[in-house]
């Protein structure tokens, strides 16, 4: 079974602060409204930390992404994120994992 969370988890509770633990401003559209490149690269590195590059892969979050950067920003924050890694891990998040989860690679 594959289990997709959002947002880095934060569909779940935020932990034992509760959202004002979550180091990205809250506003009424959600946690996600209003970031900056500074705040979300720990959060990226955390969650590829965590789970591993074979079960993280890359979402942009459109067109809510638009309240803080254009999508062309989100790819280049994310590519940011991930430079560390080798080429092969970069893939897997960018592309290999979205084939397997939605299953792009079965003829329909």
């Amino acid at each position: 079974m594959v289990v997709s969370q959002l947002h880095c988890g934060t569909l779940t509770p935020f932990g034992p602060g509760g959202p004002q633990s979550w180091p990205i401003p809250r506003r009424e559209g959600g946690v996600h409204s209003i970031w900056t490149e500074d705040q979300v690269l720990p959060l990226i590195g955390h969650a590829i930390d965590c789970f591993g590059a074979d079960r993280v892969l890359f979402g942009g979050d459109w067109p809510v992404i638009e309240l803080s950067a254009s999508y062309g920003q989100w790819v280049d924050i994310v590519g940011r994120a991930t430079q560390h890694l080798s080429h092969a891990d970069r893939r897997t998040i960018f592309r290999e994992n979205a084939i397997k989860t939605y299953r792009f690679d079965r003829p329909s």
